[in-house]
């Protein structure tokens, strides 16, 4: 919705915007390392958030919750797979606009047994030094006890240029980047309000939403809470 309201490219709110001027500079700025100009990124832009409406995890969600927050007053909603057999499923789509173009995103949740699985294809085209591929699987559950948790992850990627040269070294820039990630994630439930949470990773180098661009190890801790 964020995105389906950017001021239209040559508008007066476009020359001097006082909502989505974020969004407006991104496109500004991407223009010049993308092959496309501002009125054809502006257009992707647009296509990849009805790419996000087209998500089914995100309108079976919003129609559970419509009628069982909403309507029927629970304080609880659950969001149904699509089952066969031994085996559920649920699609989900999404989109970002990355710095190095539009990045799409289709997978699927796939549950086998209490093992939740999650895998995505992602891709990214726009920018004029290359475009970008990568998947990610993830096993939830994959250890469960009544009140702990762990899940493991992989994250694997080629990208035609390699951000962490960026405007330092063009040669090193240009080359292209295949490199990875793994995570392992651990929950614990203190009690059915508070939970506890721990990441360790490594990434190699590379740009993956919400990580640094350099390789290293890194950790999360955090809290969680269900009310």
């Amino acid at each position: 919705m964020y995105i389906l309201g950017t001021p239209r490219v040559g508008s007066k709110e476009w020359t001097n915007p006082t909502h989505w001027g974020d969004i407006v500079r991104y496109i500004k700025a991407f223009s010049n390392k993308s092959k496309d100009n501002e009125q054809q990124i502006y257009d992707s832009a647009l296509h990849g958030a009805y790419w996000t409406f087209a998500d089914p995890s995100l309108l079976i969600s919003l129609f559970n919750y419509f009628r069982d927050f909403i309507i029927l007053g629970k304080s609880r909603v659950r969001n149904p797979m699509i089952e066969i057999e031994n085996f559920a499923f649920l699609p989900f789509a999404d989109f970002h606009l990355s710095p190095f173009g539009y990045e799409y995103y289709a997978g699927t949740y796939l549950k086998y047994n209490k093992t939740l699985y999650e895998a995505y294809y992602r891709w990214s085209d726009g920018n004029i030094d290359g475009k970008s591929y990568g998947i990610e699987i993830n096993i939830l559950n994959i250890i469960r006890f009544p009140s702990l948790k762990c899940d493991v992850g992989f994250d694997l990627w080629k990208q035609g240029f390699n951000l962490l040269y960026y405007e330092r070294d063009n040669d090193r820039y240009r080359e292209t980047t295949l490199s990875g990630k793994v995570h392992i994630e651990a929950t614990y439930h203190v009690n059915s309000t508070l939970s506890l949470f721990g990441q360790t990773s490594y990434k190699g180098d590379g740009y993956l939403l919400g990580n640094p661009v350099s390789h290293g190890f890194s950790a999360k801790i955090g809290t969680g809470f269900c009310f």
